[in-house]
Parts: structure tokens; sequence; C-alpha cells
């Protein structure tokens, strides 16, 4: 007998979802078919297991309710209902037990390496202007990369992230692409957030600024990084607080470039 599984879709963060595809993943294998309700492009997380897919295109209250990280109203409700009556996995799944995800690494192999450094210049307001590294650090920062003979790539959604003047613009490219980028790239640099949590997933020595102390889900910022949403141990080398100058993030960059950073997934 044929049995369905029917996930999603995801409502909330990114990085949340990177944690909610990954125990889809390991639920799919009870069943004989897995049918994804997912938002338009986010298939590339479920593409290994998904049978099926039912995409939901991105709307202003789609959007808001996925940023906010909340339940959808009653209109979103409506819109998808008839698909969330099959649904057997909660459209939203905030703590996850660790035990109970199963991770894969995402992109291939590509020579040569879109890039060598990527960067995610976050610049959501809902986040606050103390989180989002202003505009000309990021020029400043991408114009030393560049000086030194490294290749710099922009990653992001172009409503809601930077690209210095200096850097290749890859932002709205499409997921798939981007885990290739990343998978093949020496080093991402960037703010806590969703495309930080994707590179640990695709193999990306990181550098990274939080607040080490912010909780969520049970966890501290740190703690996410170092190793709950690292699973595949990559090397980390984390700043405390949202506001790092230039000079400290390149001085890091260079080391880590260099190779005079912990290649064990530990990086100070």
């Amino acid at each position: 007998m044929t049995t369905t599984l029917h996930i999603g879709p995801w409502f909330g963060e990114f990085g949340w979802e990177l944690m909610w595809h990954a125990f889809a993943r390991r639920e799919a294998k009870k069943y004989n078919r897995a049918v994804v309700g997912c938002f338009a492009g986010s298939e590339a997380l479920y593409a290994d297991f998904a049978d099926e897919f039912v995409t939901f295109g991105y709307t202003s209250q789609t959007q808001g309710a996925r940023l906010r990280h909340c339940k959808p109203s009653q209109d979103l409700i409506d819109v998808i209902e008839s698909f969330r009556r099959r649904t057997h996995l909660p459209p939203r799944l905030v703590d996850p037990r660790i035990s109970s995800v199963e991770w894969i690494p995402f992109g291939r192999p590509r020579d040569p390496a879109p890039a060598d450094v990527v960067i995610h210049a976050r610049a959501i307001p809902a986040k606050g202007g103390d989180r989002n590294w202003p505009e000309e650090r990021w020029d400043t920062l991408a114009d030393l990369l560049v000086e030194k003979g490294v290749k710099v790539s922009a990653i992001g959604r172009g409503t809601a992230s930077y690209c210095p003047e200096s850097a290749h613009d890859y932002r709205n490219e499409k997921l798939d692409y981007v885990m290739t980028m990343l998978a093949n790239a020496k080093l991402i640099i960037g703010p806590s957030s969703g495309p930080i949590h994707l590179a640990a997933q695709c193999g990306t020595p990181t550098l990274c600024w939080t607040d080490f102390q912010h909780h969520g889900g049970g966890m501290t910022n740190y703690q996410r990084l170092k190793s709950v949403w690292n699973p595949f141990e990559v090397p980390v080398t984390l700043i405390d607080g949202w506001q790092p100058s230039v000079q400290q993030v390149f001085g890091e960059a260079e080391a880590i470039l260099a190779g005079d950073r912990p290649t064990d997934g530990h990086g100070g």
C-alpha cells in the first residue's frame, strides 16, 4: 500500500527552515511518497526526498509571515487550506530535537569556484539598525579584499541585503546555485543570519558576528553557530557583538584565508 506524507509549508525565518527540512527528511523515510508544500525558491532544500511539490508564491502577506516567524494569518490559511488539510507535519516547528533530524551536505563541486569569499550584507529593517552592518563598512571591507586579489560575491534577497560596488552581485540567485557557490567558497562573512546557517550545511568556513548571549529556541546564538546548527563541524570564527570594526573583520578574514585559524570547526 502506498503511503504519502504531506509536509509544510514552513512559516518562519529561513534559518529555522534549515532545521525544519532536516526534520522533514527523516520523517519522509517512514513513507513511500513525500508531497512537500513550500514557498517558491525553497525547493532545493527538499529536492532529494520530495516526490511532488506544491509551491506557493510570495506576496507581501506570506513574506511578512515568514520573516516574523509567526503563525499564518486567517487569510493566508484560507489560501492554502486545501493543502494543509492533508498535512501530516505541522507548518512550523520551533525546536525539533537534534536527534530527530537528518542533515545532508548541499552544493556541488565547481571549477573555477564562483567566488573566493561570499558576503551576506543583511539589511532587514525589522532586525533593527544595530544588527545591520552599515553599508560603508561593507564597501570598505569588499574593497580591501578585492585589493588583495580576492573575488568577492554577495548573496541574499535584493530587497533585504546589500551588494558593494566591488563585489559580484548574486542576490536573488536561485538557491541551488547559491548552495554550489557556498560549497566552493573559501569563506563566508556576515552577521548571524539564514545564509550563514545555510553555509554550515554547504561546508563553508565562516566568519560571523553576533550577540553571544542572545537566546532563541532554547539556545544561544553562539551554541547554534558553533555546534547545534553546524552539523558538519565547519570552521567557524565568531566575533561577539553586532558592530565589529572593519579592521577587526578584515584582520580575521585575512588570517582565515592565510590558514592561520583553526580548521576543526571551533575557531575562536
